[in-house]
Parts: structure tokens; C-alpha cells; sequence
């Protein structure tokens, strides 16, 4: 089942992906943000990306409380919401697409859900929530940062010649 929702996730980003790209001729984006932002933006991506393999070592130990911990990490920002001036979080909204900050919030709503079912130690939930907030981070960069991870768009014009066979 987990290999199905991670399936479909992809294939309904890439076709975000594809309708975002037709939509939007103007620069926006990550690219468009000044280079300060993009310094506190990569930084958050990176206490992410460790929040993330914290996560899943504890979930291979049953280690709940980590989980709980590292979870009100993700869901109250590690970076951005704690050290952005009112300018920074203005540039924030004002570049990047409304697509990206609601993509955003829900993946911080799930770092919530995330907090809440380790509380009461669900394994089943864990995962859930824990594969929500991953295939989160999949589409984001998958959406948003082909530059920086260039592998995505090349998976994106496989699947569509596959897809159109």
C-alpha cells in the first residue's frame, strides 16, 4: 500500500509540475529569493533533512518520545519562523508561489499529526504521518528545486514518455 500512495503522489506532482509550468511564465521561486533568504532556506532544508533521518532511525527502534521531540521541531520551524525578519517573510510570500507555502503549512500541519500520534504511540499513524511529511519533501523539491535536485526532472520526462506509450 505504501508503494501505491508513493506512486501516486508522484504522478499527481508531475502533474502539478506540468500544469505549474504552463501557468507560470515569470520568474518565481527559490532562484528569485535574495541570497540571505536562500542561505536561511538551505539551512532549514538541512535540519530538515536530518529531523527526517532522526525520525525514521527512531521509528526502526520504537523510540516514541525522539519521534514526539523531533516532531515539534519540524511543526514549529527549526529556522524560518524563529530568526526571518517581517522583510524576509514578506519576500518569502511575495516570491514563491501560493502552491509552495500551502505545501508548506500542510507538511507542518503533518509534523503536528506526526507529535500527536507518537504522544500515543501508534505505529501504524507514525507511518502514515511520518511518509506524508517524505513524500512532502519528494514533491516540494521535485516541484520547486529541479535545479538543485536536476534528477527529478529527468524522472519526470521518463515517466511521461512512459506514461504515453
Amino acid at each position: 500500500m505504501l508503494k501505491k500512495v508513493s506512486v501516486t503522489v508522484l504522478l499527481i506532482s508531475s502533474t502539478l509540475l506540468a500544469q505549474s509550468k504552463e501557468h507560470h511564465n515569470k520568474p518565481m521561486g527559490v532562484k528569485t529569493l535574495s541570497s540571505e533568504l536562500r542561505v536561511v532556506l538551505s539551512q532549514e532544508m538541512i535540519a530538515l533533512e536530518k529531523a527526517m533521518k532522526t525520525i525514521l532511525s527512531s521509528m526502526i527502534a520504537g523510540d516514541y518520545t525522539s519521534i514526539e521531540k523531533t516532531a515539534i521541531k519540524i511543526k514549529n520551524s527549526f529556522i524560518l519562523k524563529q530568526k526571518l525578519t517581517s522583510t524576509q517573510k514578506e519576500e518569502l510570500h511575495t516570491k514563491l508561489p501560493q502552491s509552495f507555502i500551502a505545501q508548506d503549512s500542510a507538511f507542518h500541519n503533518d509534523a503536528a499529526m506526526l507529535e500527536h500520534v507518537a504522544n500515543i504511540k501508534n505505529p501504524e499513524l507514525t507511518q502514515f504521518y511520518f511518509n506524508k511529511m517524505l513524500n512532502a519533501c519528494v514533491t516540494c523539491h521535485q516541484s520547486f528545486a529541479q535545479e538543485k535536485f536536476p534528477l527529478f526532472e529527468a524522472l519526470s520526462q521518463k515517466q511521461n514518455v512512459q506514461h504515453h506509450k
